[in-house]
């Protein structure tokens, strides 16, 4: 296998979850890009069979931040129509309620 010069590519974003495997229900991500995701970025930039992309080095540009996002687990969804007659005549939805 012949290895070439090292690639340098700059990857961003404002949000990113890079999900922890013994968290598979919540959504807990890791700090900071795996190297298997940073070698999925790769091969979507450019993939050809022959390529095998080895991540040497990750460095983070800018501080981590992190925030919580709660989700309503809900056992029905709402239809569409539905909820254009709230927007029309008032009422809504309550996700107690429908747990």
């Amino acid at each position: 296998m012949q290895i070439g010069p090292p690639l340098e590519v700059k990857v961003w974003g404002e949000f990113a979850c890079f999900t922890r495997p013994e968290m598979k229900a919540e959504r807990v991500s890791y700090p900071v890009m795996t190297p298997s995701a940073a070698r999925g970025v790769l091969e979507a930039i450019f993939w050809k069979p022959e390529f095998s992309w080895q991540i040497r080095e990750i460095q983070v540009l800018k501080p981590i931040r992190h925030f919580s996002i709660l989700r309503n687990e809900v056992n029905s969804k709402v239809v569409v129509s539905t909820a254009k007659g709230w927007m029309e005549r008032g009422g809504g939805y309550f996700a107690e309620e429908d747990r």
